[in-house]
């Protein structure tokens, strides 16, 4: 994944959009600062809905922005899109090589886990270590269940071939 380089036609898009949104829109939006909240929110939620990249410390350097986007709008330097994008680049590429990792060592099913399927129950991980979120066990589970799968499938094709 590589760095967005930024270029003046962001801002200018970036700017009649936020003129289509207050003017041309047939529900207007009032651009401020809560609607920067609800944009940054939702953009958070976009690029890393599952909270396997970001960290906490992540989130809390990001929430700078929740009060700048609608400034950006309206002429600001463009810099939260960049910043943040820069962060998730930087973290897809790490959280790629951690399971790299973790996958070439074997699974352990010796201890009862818990998964937490519903993101918005979960808090973003303090560091990023598959073997404490959510991803290590979400790749335990694809593991079980193909390890399921791959023996029912088997188990029906030796009856066919038994028939």
């Amino acid at each position: 994944m590589s760095k967005i380089t930024p270029k003046p036609a962001h801002a200018k898009i970036l700017r009649n959009v936020g003129i289509l949104l207050e003017e041309g829109h047939f529900r207007p939006h009032k651009i401020d600062d809560a609607f920067s909240k609800e944009v940054l929110t939702k953009f958070l939620k976009d690029l890393d809905g599952d909270k396997n990249y970001f960290s906490q410390a992540d989130i809390d350097a990001f929430n700078k922005y929740g009060n700048k986007i609608d400034d950006e709008i309206h002429g600001s330097p463009l810099e939260s899109f960049y910043a943040i994008n820069d962060v998730y680049t930087k973290r897809v590429n790490e959280v790629s090589q951690l399971y790299e990792d973790y996958l070439a060592k074997p699974f352990t099913f010796t201890k009862d886990e818990d998964l937490e399927r519903d993101a918005d129950k979960l808090a973003y991980p303090k560091t990023l270590r598959i073997e404490t979120t959510v991803g290590g066990n979400n790749l335990k589970l694809l593991a079980l269940e193909n390890m399921f799968w791959y023996r029912k499938r088997g188990r029906k094709q030796r009856q066919k071939d038994f028939k």
